[in-house]
């Protein structure tokens, strides 16, 4: 487990391999930030395993359908990648690729990725630019944040500068 730096991504482990660029990384996703770089690192044809929920339905012996949510672990390989910073969410559509009690293999599944969730990321080949986005994920001078009022006669607008995105936290119209 790697140490925790604050204002950084919490990597909690890491394995690439150095001969042919193979592997997985897990985070622990943290502050809209941590999505916002996953959203550059995660590509078509990644795999992403994380905590979702899913709808399921079972038939009772009366013949009658009884549906309810469960929480369970999903791996999905990536077919389409979409991020919200205002609402602080990442959506990752694609297909199941691991065994399940609950969702076949092949089945369209939608990951919501969420702050305070772990995500592992696998990719065939992590080239230099998605290894140098994971160093500057991690690297706390880039961490700092800064708080901007945009004000203009009628209406004032108070943002959120972060390293990698900024984000409007605040609107007030006089």
């Amino acid at each position: 487990r790697l140490p925790r730096r604050p204002g950084t991504m919490h990597i909690l482990h890491r394995d690439v391999s150095h001969k042919d660029g193979s592997g997985t990384i897990k985070v622990n996703v943290e502050e809209t930030d941590d999505l916002w770089h996953l959203y550059n690192l995660i590509a078509v044809g990644d795999c992403v395993r994380s905590v979702t929920d899913r709808k399921v339905q079972k038939e009772l012996a009366s013949g009658a359908v009884d549906s309810h949510r469960v929480k369970l672990n999903l791996t999905v390989k990536v077919e389409k990648v979409e991020f919200d910073g205002e609402a602080g969410e990442l959506r990752l559509a694609g297909v199941n690729v691991e065994e399940n009690e609950h969702v076949k293999m092949g089945a369209h599944h939608t990951l919501e990725i969420l702050l305070h969730r772990k995500v592992e990321l696998t990719k065939e080949c992590w080239d230099a630019v998605a290894l140098g986005r994971l160093e500057e994920a991690g690297d706390m001078a880039k961490g700092a944040d800064v708080a901007v009022l945009v004000a203009q006669p009628g209406v004032a607008h108070l943002c959120l500068i972060k390293p990698s995105l900024t984000l409007t936290r605040a609107r007030v119209i006089v």
